[in-house]
C-alpha cells in the first residue's frame, strides 16, 4: 500500500520526520509498506495483533537509526511495560469480577444445597419406613408359607412303618441256629450271594417278553439270508467244478492234440462225463442222445464241509463266551475281585487269561483289609496251569513275579517255580536277583530262585554270580569251569561284582580253578575300597608271615612284588598305604621298600 492510502498514519506520524538522505526515504517507504501489508493480514478488531505489527516496525526503526537507538529503546521498554501493566490489570479485573459474582451467589448456593439435603433426608426416611413394612410383610408370608408346608406334609406323608417284632422262627432253621450269630452271618452272606447271582442272571440271561417277537423276526431274516448265501455258495462251487473240468480237458488237449477233434468238442465231452458221474441214475435225462446239462446245477456232489460255517454249536459257543465275559464284567464292576479273578482264570479257550485282563486288575484299587486284586488274579492263573497244561506268556509271567515280590510273597514265587508254572526268561531272573537286598550272604532265598531261572535259560555267568551270593564259592567256580567257560577276565569281573575274602582265596588257588592262578596283586587291588578290603590285606599279611625275618631280601612278599607284573608299582604303593592305614604297618613298610626298589629297577631298565 502507498503512503496516501493510510490517512491515519499521515495525520499521526509514528516516526519523527527526520529525513536527511535518500536512504532514509527508501527505508521509510518500505516501513510504511510493511505496516500496511501486515495490518491487511490481521484482524482490525484485535488490538493485540495490531500491537505486534507496530512493535515489529518500531524494532526496525531502532535497528536503522543508530543515533536514536538508546532513546528509542528506552521509549519502547516504557511502552511495553505500560501495555503489560494494562493487560495484567484487565486479567485481574476479569478474575476479580468472576470471584465477586461467585461470592455474591454463594449464599444462594448454600441455601439450595441445604434445601436439597432436606429433600433427600425426607426421601430416605420414607424409603426406610417402606422397607420396614415390606420386611414385616415378608416375614409374615414366610411364616405363613412354612405353616402351609407343614400342614401339606402332614397330609401327604404316609404313616411311619413300625417294625413289628416277629416272634416266629426263621423257616428252615432250628432254634439253636436262629440264635447263633455266627451261623446267621454265614447264612446272610450265602443269601446275599444268591441275590447277586439272581440279579446278574436277570441282567444277562433274561429279557422282556416284548423283545421276543423282534428277536424272532430278526432270526427269520438271518435264516433267510443264510439260505440265500448257501444257495449262492452251492452254485459257485458247481461253477468252479465245471471250470476246473474244462481247464483240465483243455490242458489234456494241448498235450495230446488228437486228430479230427477240436478243443471245444473235448471240453464238452469232459463236462458230460462229469455230469454223468455226479448225478444218480434216475436223474440222468437225455435230450437227443445228450444229457441235459442244466441238471448239473441242481444235482451235484457237495463237499462235506459246505455247512461248517453254519454249525449251530459254534453259535452256542460264541454266546457262551459272550455271557462269560459279561459275567466277568459284572463281578469286576461290583468289586468282587476274588470271584472275578477265579472266573477269568477258568475262562474257556483262555479268552480272559490275557495281558489286557491283567492290566485291568492292576488298575483296580486295593481296598483296606483285602488282598491285592492283581495278586488274586495272578494266583488264580497259576493255580490252573497244571490243569490246563498251558503256561502264561513271558510278559504275564514277568508281571506275576513282580506282583508277588511287591507283596513280599517269596514263598508263593518259590512254589510257582518249583511247580514249573512260569515261562522263565532271563529278564524274569533279573527281577528276582535285584529284589534280594541281603548285604553279605543271601538269606531270603531269592538268589536260589534266580539261580534256578538262570540255569533254565542257560545264563551261566549269572548262575555263577547267584552261587557266589549264596556263599557257595566252590560250587560257583566248579560251575564256571564246567559250563560257563570263564577266563581270567571273567573271574575278575565276578570278584568286582561280589567281593569277598573266600572268593579271593579261591581265585588265587589253582586247585579250585583247574587253571593258572590269578595274580595276587590284581586280586588284592580289586578288593581295595570294598567291604572285603581287610580280607585282601590279610592275604598280603599271610604272605609276609611266611618270610624269614633274618633274610628280608629273600622274603616272599618282595618276591611277589618283583614277580607279579599284573599291576604297576604305583598300584603296589597304593596297597602298601592301605596296609599302613588298616593296622598292618610292618607289612606296609616292607612293601613300600620293595616297591621303591622295584620301581627304581624298572626305570633303570627302561632307560
Amino acid at each position: 500500500m502507498s503512503r496516501n492510502s493510510t490517512p491515519d498514519l499521515s495525520r499521526h506520524p509514528v516516526i519523527p520526520p527526520i529525513v536527511t538522505n535518500p536512504q532514509d526515504r527508501i527505508f521509510l517507504k518500505a516501513l510504511y509498506e510493511f505496516i500496511d501489508a501486515e495490518l491487511a493480514n490481521v484482524d482490525s478488531a484485535s488490538p493485540e495483533q495490531r500491537y505486534i505489527v507496530f512493535k515489529s516496525a518500531f524494532d526496525k526503526i531502532i535497528d536503522h537509526v543508530h543515533a536514536y537507538k538508546p532513546l528509542l529503546t528506552a521509549i519502547k521498554a516504557e511502552y511495553e511495560d505500560t501495555i503489560e501493566t494494562i493487560q495484567r490489570g484487565q486479567k485481574e479485573a476479569f478474575f476479580l469480577s468472576g470471584k465477586l459474582k461467585a461470592m455474591s451467589q454463594e449464599s444462594s448456593t448454600i441455601r439450595n444445597y441445604r434445601k436439597r439435603s432436606e429433600e433427600l433426608e425426607r426421601k430416605c426416611h420414607i424409603i426406610k419406613s417402606e422397607n420396614e413394612k415390606l420386611e414385616k410383610r415378608r416375614n409374615f408370608l414366610r411364616e405363613k408359607r412354612s405353616d402351609i408346608l407343614k400342614e401339606h406334609e402332614e397330609i401327604i406323608a404316609p404313616p411311619k412303618k413300625e417294625i413289628k417284632k416277629d416272634k416266629r422262627s426263621i423257616p428252615g432253621l432250628t432254634a439253636e441256629q436262629s440264635t447263633d450269630l455266627r451261623y446267621l452271618t454265614k447264612d446272610l452272606e450265602r443269601r446275599e450271594r444268591q441275590l447277586r447271582d439272581l440279579t446278574i442272571s436277570q441282567k444277562t440271561r433274561y429279557t422282556l417278553k416284548e423283545n421276543k417277537d423282534k428277536l424272532k423276526q430278526l432270526l427269520e431274516e438271518k435264516v433267510a439270508r443264510r439260505d440265500e448265501l448257501s444257495e449262492k455258495i452251492d452254485y459257485l462251487k458247481g461253477k468252479r467244478v465245471r471250470l476246473k473240468v474244462a481247464v483240465d480237458a483243455a490242458h489234456a488237449y494241448n498235450r495230446i492234440a488228437p486228430p479230427h477233434q477240436t478243443m471245444g468238442h473235448v471240453v464238452l465231452k469232459a463236462l458230460d462225463r462229469s455230469i454223468k458221474s455226479s448225478l444218480p441214475d434216475n436223474d440222468r435225462l437225455t435230450v437227443g442222445g445228450q444229457e441235459e446239462t442244466g441238471a448239473f446245477t441242481q444235482h451235484r456232489e457237495t463237499p462235506s464241509t459246505s455247512f461248517e460255517d453254519d454249525d449251530p454249536t459254534k453259535e452256542k459257543e460264541a454266546e457262551m463266551i459272550l455271557e462269560y465275559i459279561e459275567k466277568f464284567n459284572e463281578l469286576f464292576e461290583e468289586r468282587l475281585y476274588e470271584e472275578a479273578a477265579t472266573h477269568a482264570a477258568n475262562s474257556p479257550k483262555g479268552i480272559l487269561r490275557t495281558p489286557e485282563t491283567l492290566w485291568k486288575f492292576k488298575d483296580a484299587k486295593v481296598e483296606i483289609g483285602h488282598r491285592s486284586p492283581l495278586l488274586a488274579f495272578c494266583e488264580a492263573i497259576m493255580s490252573n496251569v497244571l490243569a490246563l497244561g498251558i503256561k502264561p506268556s513271558a510278559p504275564m509271567s514277568l508281571e506275576c513275579v513282580r506282583t508277588v515280590l511287591d507283596q513280599n510273597r517269596v514263598d508263593l514265587l518259590s512254589h510257582w517255580i518249583s511247580q514249573d508254572r512260569l515261562t522263565l526268561t532271563e529278564e524274569l531272573g533279573d527281577v528276582i536277583f535285584e529284589f534280594c537286598k541281603c548285604r553279605s550272604l543271601c538269606t531270603c532265598s531269592c538268589q536260589a530262585l534266580a539261580q534256578r531261572v538262570y540255569s533254565t535259560v542257560a545264563a551261566h555267568s549269572k548262575v555263577v554270580l547267584c552261587l557266589i551270593k549264596q556263599g557257595r564259592v566252590k560250587s560257583a567256580l566248579e560251575y564256571a569251569k564246567v559250563k560257563a567257560d570263564f577266563a581270567h577276565g571273567d573271574f575278575m569281573d565276578l570278584l568286582r561284582l561280589s567281593p569277598s575274602g573266600e572268593l579271593a582265596h579261591a581265585l588265587i588257588d589253582s586247585e579250585e580253578l583247574g587253571m593258572g592262578t590269578l595274580p595276587i596283586g590284581m586280586v588284592v587291588k580289586t578288593l581295595l575300597g570294598t567291604e572285603a578290603e581287610i580280607d585282601g590285606l590279610q592275604i598280603i599279611h599271610d604272605i609276609y608271615l611266611q618270610s624269614p625275618r633274618d633274610t628280608p631280601e629273600q622274603s616272599a612278599l618282595r618276591k611277589l612284588i618283583f614277580d607279579d607284573t599284573s599291576i604297576s608299582p604305583d598300584e603296589w604303593m597304593e596297597i602298601a598305604n592301605a596296609c599302613i592305614d588298616n593296622g598292618f604297618r610292618e607289612v606296609g613298610l616292607d612293601m613300600v621298600a620293595a616297591t621303591t626298589v622295584f620301581g627304581a629297577m624298572q626305570r633303570a631298565l627302561s632307560q
